[in-house]
């Protein structure tokens, strides 16, 4: 029972803790690309940035390696007679089979849908009218958040990830966006966009992002800056 419990709860965190979207060679078309899904109300445009099935696998694999490889889960494991001996790279296979199940990518494909429609609806409510939006500027920041294992373990995967802001206008006010996790897997082929994480407008402070040290103008070209090393 306790060993059940255990898996449920890696599975839910890995699942729904980071939803990210779909391969660009640079990051900064990706985000034009996301914002002007928005600005379209494109839903499919929005949903066509996302990972399939074997990308989100991608992604998966060194978050549940982390999960089922960390002191708690061998301690958790091994305080229990009937799973002390189960093998741990036979749990992760275990898992990723169900990763790669066909129905996850109609799952994933509704949670991005939700989504979509959460974000838009979001914006409307703060006076954003998406048709007339116009991208103002783009700010990046690569700095890791030491305390996020999530962006370790895709780091240590050889992954890189991306936070930062959107600044734009729309209906004769300034709006701010703020987005965090977006990761390059080059496994999948490039930049894959994350959590959409809040719109404010630009008189209201976003919470829990510090102001980007790197600012591009949305006709710009992008300019990487990697500060994980």
């Amino acid at each position: 029972m306790k060993y059940t419990k255990i898996l449920a709860l890696v599975i839910l965190v890995c699942f729904a803790s980071t939803l990210l979207n779909a391969q660009e060679k640079s990051i900064d078309t990706l985000i034009h690309k996301l914002f002007s899904s928005l600005k379209q109300q494109d839903e499919k445009a929005f949903i066509a940035l996302y990972p399939n099935g074997q990308q989100f696998a991608y992604i998966m694999r060194p978050l549940i390696e982390d999960a089922f490889k960390s002191n708690e889960m061998k301690g958790a494991l091994a305080s229990n007679e009937k799973t002390s001996s189960i093998n741990i790279d036979s749990l992760i296979e275990v898992q990723m089979n169900q990763v790669t199940a066909p129905q996850v990518e109609a799952e994933l494909s509704k949670k991005y849908s939700q989504l979509y429609h959460e974000f838009i609806e979001k914006g409307e409510k703060k006076g954003v009218k998406w048709q007339e939006a116009e991208l103002i500027s783009i700010s990046l920041d690569s700095t890791l958040d030491k305390s996020d294992t999530e962006v370790k373990s895709l780091l240590q995967a050889g992954m890189k990830t991306m936070k930062g802001i959107v600044d734009f206008r729309s209906n004769k006010v300034n709006y701010r966006m703020t987005f965090a996790k977006f990761v390059n897997v080059p496994q999948a082929g490039g930049w894959f966009s994350g959590e959409i994480k809040e719109i404010v407008r630009k008189a209201e402070r976003p919470r829990n992002i510090e102001q980007p040290s790197l600012t591009l103008p949305s006709n710009s070209k992008t300019k990487k800056k990697d500060t994980h090393s």
